[in-house]
């Protein structure tokens, strides 16, 4: 029987786990590609995603061990605005959001030491999130820019004659 705090704790971060910016970008918001760059961004949007499922469902289970049912998470209301977009024109925003997301996460895992066992699943499930997100900036850095417009000249208006 594990104490109800520790089940609060496993909650709270299956819950993280389940509304992460990345499952939604992934799951939901119908990315569509146009080119390599885009199928590249997508699939590693989809293998993080898919590895942070896992991390949910294996929490669900110990959770489900407890008799805890956990109700599906909502998603927040300001990811709709990333429906229908190219994969790369959101890894600024992946990368923005899921470092904030890592950061509750990895305070949330912080309460875990006396519990050991729930410890080392959680900071296993933390380790391959911060891969995916360092693979997501590589790939981010690597990436080519489009180039600058150019400048526009601006001519004298009849104005000042």
């Amino acid at each position: 029987m594990r104490d109800a705090e520790l089940l609060e704790k496993l909650e709270r971060i299956q819950g993280l786990l389940g509304r992460s910016f990345v499952r939604y970008i992934a799951d939901v918001a119908s990315p569509f590609t146009e080119d390599d760059w885009d199928r590249r961004a997508l699939e590693a949007l989809a293998s993080w995603s898919a590895d942070t499922a896992r991390s949910e469902e294996a929490l669900n289970a110990l959770l489900l061990e407890e008799k805890v049912h956990v109700a599906p998470p909502s998603w927040p209301i300001h990811f709709a605005q990333y429906n229908l977009i190219r994969p790369t024109h959101v890894l600024a925003m992946v990368m923005r959001d899921m470092d904030g997301h890592l950061a509750q996460l990895r305070e949330e895992a912080a309460g875990l030491a006396q519990w050991p066992e729930e410890a080392r699943l959680v900071t296993g499930m933390l380790e391959k999130e911060e891969e995916h997100l360092r693979a997501i900036e590589a790939l981010e850095r690597d990436r080519p820019k489009p180039p600058p417009k150019p400048g526009v000249k601006k001519g004298v208006s009849a104005n000042f004659w």
